[in-house]
């Protein structure tokens, strides 16, 4: 059984199928576009020994020595201007915003994200909450 309701709101439904008591709609849309990134890992390297008193430690000997080469701030300062010449419906933000969740690293993600041109969508990554203290935030 093929029907063509006219149900007058939201996208247009072309056709509505009939399967065995299971309905499938099918309406017309326009493509989504969506970007996704993740693992910005903003960083601030501290010296501070009362922030020290953590897996921070461990974290910024990483960074120092393994890590600066391949993530840095500078390169994504492009990026929102980049996002908004391809005319996006989303971005889906995945994670690690930050390198050892530091309220400056939390401030350089805030800044990043509130210069997106889109609507976005985060979830937070292991890297967001990487002290216990952080997490209990």
């Amino acid at each position: 059984m093929l029907l063509n309701p006219d149900q007058g709101r939201g996208q247009p439904i072309k056709k509505l199928l009939l399967f065995n008591e299971t309905i499938a709609i099918i309406i017309r849309m326009k493509p989504l576009r969506i970007a996704q990134i993740s693992d910005f890992h903003f960083t601030n390297i501290t010296w501070n020994p009362l922030r020290l008193f953590s897996k921070r430690f461990l974290g910024n000997l990483n960074w120092i020595f393994k890590r600066k080469n391949a993530f840095s701030d500078e390169s994504l300062e492009a990026l929102p201007s980049l996002l908004s010449t391809l005319q996006l419906d989303w971005i889906f933000l995945g994670g690690d915003f930050t390198t050892t969740a530091l309220p400056e690293e939390y401030q350089k993600a805030k800044d990043f994200v509130g210069a997106l041109p889109t609507p976005w969508i985060a979830i937070p990554g292991n890297h967001d909450h990487y002290t216990a203290g952080a997490y209990k935030q």
